[in-house]
């Protein structure tokens, strides 16, 4: 961050601020900047002062470049800030302040840091400042906690963001609650939510919860539009003041359209066919459009290049949703790479004469072409069998595989730990 005086134009007396001016500025205002300056129009100012209040914006954080000039007009002067702003802007989530609502929230920031608007750099003065604001807040309502900020990833994978969090105080969820469900129960939602219910209340955890745990249940029958609103929070009762708060959990679904298979359109493939596809996606027009169910039919496709010696195969499905209809369609482009053959297998953590007599056993010779599946299939019909035979007791084994791009072949190596 640098701060840079701009050609200068007047005396070096004292003046009366007139006004303040930027150029530059994109996700902050000019009366965030201004403030920002803690310059104040109407008051005496120097050409020092404006030095100080450039300072000032430089160490916020909030820019990596700031530069001014001014121009004066009798004993009036106007002062021009030329900045950069920081590309590290992050939006601001406060994550588990269950004391106060969101605008209580930002009147305090907004009071205490002048240029808050919701967005903060990740590090600077004005990031301490947001931190020492909420701190103070704590405090003047009794509550011992701390604050720490964490930059993260948005809820539910919704780019990053600065998180704030309380640390150092319990808030646990006693309760959950789903207003908007009807396809799927409460009590059916309340037994899939039962892995919250003793967590502290996290605005970030609970939306991936609501994501990973809820989201799938409705895929399942076909709601594929179905989503979970920003959690939202209660205290129960009325603690003492600074006492832990047990917390009741709102998640607010909208449900939308249940929607059925439709068919799916291939594109890529020439060593499986479309019917041998279609067998193994499973789906049949009309059912239910069970997502779950989908994409372990794509698996069970890639899985079938894989016996076939195409295990970089890559399937890649577009879903589109007919509304009026409530049909879901799949475009499954398919990129099937090259053909692998076997090289060579090497079996480890047994004795040199077992790992013979394992090699003589292993039915995919060099040269053929490679089974992705046959490694796990031996392992667990043959080779465990065959060493218990023997008196070595393995229950269990680990591979790596060595893929030769250019000579496609794969080399194998089973480890018995």
């Amino acid at each position: 961050m640098a701060v840079v005086p701009a050609q200068v134009q007047g005396q070096n007396g004292a003046y009366r601020l007139a006004s303040i001016r930027f150029s530059g500025l994109n996700k902050f205002t000019e009366k965030q900047a201004a403030a920002g300056t803690g310059l104040r129009v109407g008051d005496p100012i120097t050409t020092a002062d404006l030095s100080v209040a450039a300072d000032r914006l430089a160490k916020s954080g909030a820019f990596d470049k700031v530069a001014f000039q001014y121009s004066t007009l009798g004993n009036q002067l106007t002062a021009i800030f030329t900045v950069v702003e920081n590309r590290q802007l992050l939006p601001c989530l406060f994550d588990n302040f269950v004391w106060f609502s969101d605008e209580q929230l930002d009147k305090t920031l907004r009071a205490h840091v002048p240029l808050f608007g919701g967005i903060t750099p990740v590090s600077g003065g004005m990031e301490q400042e947001i931190i020492d604001a909420l701190r103070d807040l704590l405090k003047a309502n009794g509550i011992a906690a701390d604050v720490q900020p964490i930059p993260s990833p948005g809820p539910s994978g919704t780019g990053k963001v600065m998180l704030f969090r309380v640390v150092g105080i319990s808030m646990p969820i006693k309760s959950a609650s789903f207003p908007g469900a009807s396809a799927i129960s409460e009590k059916e939602l309340e037994t899939a939510a039962t892995g919250a219910i003793g967590q502290d209340f996290s605005i970030a955890n609970m939306s991936d919860f609501a994501s990973a745990t809820l989201v799938p249940f409705y895929h399942q029958r076909g709601y594929l539009r179905a989503a979970f609103s920003r959690p939202e929070w209660s205290i129960i009762g009325s603690p003492a003041e600074g006492a832990a708060p047990d917390v009741a959990l709102t998640l607010r679904v909208k449900e939308g359209s249940q929607y059925f298979w439709d068919k799916a359109e291939w594109s890529g493939n020439h060593q499986m066919t479309n019917e041998q596809m279609e067998q193994a996606l499973g789906m049949k027009q009309g059912e239910v459009a069970n997502e779950q169910k989908i994409e372990d039919g794509f698996k069970a496709i890639r899985d079938g290049y894989g016996k076939i010696g195409y295990i970089d195969a890559r399937v890649q499905p577009r879903v589109s949703l007919d509304d009026s209809k409530s049909l879901a369609a799949y475009a499954v482009n398919i990129d099937e790479g090259v053909q692998y053959h076997m090289g060579r297998v090497i079996f480890l953590g047994v004795p040199e004469k077992a790992a013979a007599d394992l090699a003589s056993k292993w039915q995919l010779k060099a040269g053929a072409v490679y089974d992705g599946s046959y490694a796990e299939e031996f392992v667990d019909k043959v080779a465990l069998r065959r060493l218990s035979e023997m008196g070595i007791k393995k229950t269990k084994a680990t591979f790596s595989f060595r893929r030769d791009r250019q000579n496609a072949t794969v080399d194998v190596n089973v480890v018995f730990p």
